[in-house]
């Protein structure tokens, strides 16, 4: 059999497959079956015509990030080259450079380096945009790839492309290990303020032990800005040490399934007074439901900048052949029921972009909410 017939041979067979697991999806209305048969009409005449020869397994590997791409940003294909690098890169022997990385709605990615990291030593900004990760644009990359990417043997360098105030410019950064609490208490202003980076595994314990040296009836700042989310159930509990049982915190909302309405179900509860949360337009995701879930039962009132408005969860799940699917499944509604993704959660009490990232204007501006 010659090469070309073989490979006609298997890509009928792909084709046949596709096919059937798609049969029951496109029942109703045969959208599936005609989208399937032009893409069999499309590969025919790449094996027919297509010089010089390609791979086979990359142009299926592009057709399905594609095809899932075309859901919302958020959705991907991590092929099984990628999703080893990712089991590879959380292993303990691998370091990163201690920076989370957002991706918006349209697929930018932003830099938000920890204090005393080496992201921050290295001169990247607080929002500078992630372009490129030794020498490979960070953009045409899945989200979970480019903090794969990011991470590796420490001590190793990795080479990141940014663009900040300064322009497009590349840092080289030396990896190391870098322990972030998720929960921070601070004392530097006479209100305790309480900064969650993030919601994780920690975050419960850590929450509740910033809590503690606390005097009841004390006014509280919770600070959630650059708080890219983590956990939606951390985040749900997190919120119910605030809230009376019952409360509404979120609604998900699944295609064919019913609405399932997450709320307050704790005994343990912060004793303290009045409530400020600070957040920026990084505060995404679950920290977006942790502040809508204050704020909207009116238990705490928001400060700062319109929130980052990603509103969604997604599924990962094991491809056919290895690697993985990454699936937009569900939409996060807060306690008003209104849909919030791609737009923000407007604050209560909003600050000037000009103003919103000098930490004195977001404290006057807490004072003032907080006066008896």
């Amino acid at each position: 059999m010659s090469t070309r017939a073989a490979r006609a041979l298997v890509i009928s067979g792909l084709i046949a497959a596709l096919f059937a697991a798609s049969s029951v999806a496109s029942a109703a209305d045969g959208a599936g079956a005609a989208g399937l048969a032009r893409l069999q009409h499309a590969i025919q005449a790449a094996a027919r015509e297509a010089y010089p020869v390609f791979s086979e397994d990359v142009a299926f590997s592009a057709a399905i990030k594609g095809y899932l791409g075309s859901i919302d940003a958020y959705s991907t294909y991590i092929s099984p080259k990628e999703g080893e690098l990712l089991r590879t890169s959380s292993s303990r022997d691998f370091a990163g450079v201690g920076m989370d990385v957002i991706q918006d709605h349209k697929g930018f990615l932003y830099c938000l380096p920890y204090a005393g990291s080496p992201a921050q030593q290295a001169g990247i900004g607080y929002g500078d945009m992630l372009r490129a990760i030794d020498g490979v644009q960070a953009e045409a990359l899945p989200l979970q790839s480019v903090q794969g990417r990011i991470r590796g043997k420490e001590g190793s360098t990795v080479t990141l492309g940014v663009v900040g105030s300064e322009g497009l410019r590349e840092r080289v950064l030396t990896r190391r290990r870098v322990v972030q609490p998720s929960v921070e208490l601070l004392r530097d202003d006479a209100i305790a303020r309480i900064r969650i980076v993030s919601f994780d595994q920690h975050t419960k314990g850590e929450l509740l032990a910033a809590l503690a040296p606390i005097p009841a009836g004390s006014p509280l700042i919770l600070d959630v800005r650059g708080n890219v989310g983590g956990d939606l159930e951390v985040a749900a509990d997190c919120a119910g040490f605030f809230l009376p049982d019952g409360a509404l915190i979120v609604i998900m909302r699944k295609k064919n399934a019913a609405s399932n309405a997450l709320r307050v179900k704790t005994d343990v509860k912060a004793k303290v007074g009045p409530i400020v949360l600070w957040q920026d337009r990084f505060t995404a995701s679950s920290a977006e439901v942790f502040c809508a879930a204050l704020s909207q039962n009116k238990r705490g009132k928001t400060l700062g900048e319109r929130s980052f408005g990603k509103g969604v969860t997604q599924r990962a799940m094991p491809a056919a052949g290895g690697g993985l699917y990454v699936i937009t499944n569900a939409e996060l509604l807060p306690p008003n029921g209104k849909s919030y993704d791609r737009k923000g959660l407007e604050p209560d009490l909003p600050l000037a972009q000009r103003t919103a990232s000098t930490h004195q204007e977001f404290l006057r501006k807490s004072h003032e909410a907080l006066k008896p």
